[in-house]
């Protein structure tokens, strides 16, 4: 407790840990950013590789008449 009577800060506890838990902790900052860094190219790459097989799907429905063209036209 600090002389308010308040709870000692966090922060307070961490710089009397000592530079090697400060180190500990920045490298664990460092490993959570990089994972998610990595995380976060996986998800652009699974995105991108949605959006080209879709497109790809939608180019093969235009070529058969999916889209109004071709023999769904003769419908109606």
């Amino acid at each position: 407790m600090d002389r308010r009577g308040g709870a000692a800060p966090v922060v307070h506890r961490e710089v009397t840990a000592g530079p090697a838990r400060l180190r500990t902790v920045a490298a664990s900052i460092g490993d959570a950013s990089r994972e998610g860094r990595t995380a976060a190219a996986r998800l652009r790459g699974e995105t991108t590789q949605r959006l080209t097989e879709t497109t790809t799907t939608s180019g093969d429905a235009d070529s058969r008449g999916a889209r109004g063209g071709g023999d769904c036209a003769a419908i109606g």
